[in-house]
C-alpha cells in the first residue's frame, strides 16, 4: 500500500540508479564532451543508422535530468552531476559527423539533430534550444547563451518551412 501509518510513500522509484546508469554509459568525445548514445540500429527516411548513434533530443533530456540533480543538490560521490552536465552540454558544439549533435546548413544556421543524418527534425531542435536556454539561465555561461541564441536564430529563419497551414512537417 502507498499509505502506511499516516504517511504517503512515493510511487516513483529511487532516481540514484538512473544517475549511476548515466555515469556508466557516457561516451567521451573531443573537447571534453560526453554523449549518451543509443545502442540499437535505427532506420529513418530509408537511411540505416547503425548503433551507437547520438540524438540531440535524448541528450537534452539527459541534461535536464542532470540539471535537476544539481539543483536538488544530490551529491553522491564519486558522481559529479555538474561536471556531467557541463560535458554533456559541450556535445552541442560538436558536429554530428564527429559524434556531436550539431549540424550547420549551407546558410550557416545551426540545427540540433535528432538523428545524425542531418534531416533537421523539428522536435529535437525545439527541445534542445529550450534546454540550452535553461542551462544558460542556470549557469550564466556565455557559450550556453551562444548555443541557445543559435538555436533561436535557426527557428526564426526556418520555422515557417515546417508550417503546412494546418499542421507541422515533422
Amino acid at each position: 500500500s502507498l499509505i502506511q501509518a499516516g504517511e504517503i510513500k512515493s510511487a516513483l522509484p529511487a532516481v540514484e540508479p538512473a544517475y549511476q546508469w548515466l555515469a556508466d554509459h557516457m561516451a567521451f568525445l573531443a573537447h571534453d564532451a560526453v554523449v549518451w548514445n543509443y545502442q540499437f540500429d535505427h532506420v529513418y527516411n530509408d537511411v540505416m543508422i547503425k548503433a551507437p548513434w547520438q540524438s540531440a533530443i535524448g541528450q537534452a533530456y539527459v541534461l535536464r535530468a542532470l540539471q535537476q540533480a544539481v539543483l536538488e543538490k544530490r551529491v553522491k560521490p564519486p558522481l559529479d552531476y555538474e561536471d556531467m552536465l557541463v560535458k554533456g552540454s559541450r556535445t552541442y558544439t560538436i558536429r554530428t559527423e564527429d559524434g556531436g549533435v550539431q549540424s550547420v546548413n549551407r546558410f550557416g544556421n545551426v540545427f540540433y539533430e535528432e538523428v545524425p543524418n542531418n534531416t533537421h527534425i523539428l522536435n529535437a531542435h525545439l527541445v534542445s534550444t529550450l534546454v540550452l536556454g535553461e542551462l544558460y539561465h542556470y549557469s550564466g555561461e556565455v557559450w550556453h547563451r551562444e548555443l541557445f541564441e543559435q538555436g533561436l536564430q535557426t527557428l526564426h529563419t526556418h520555422l515557417h518551412l515546417y508550417d503546412t497551414g494546418y499542421w507541422l512537417r515533422y
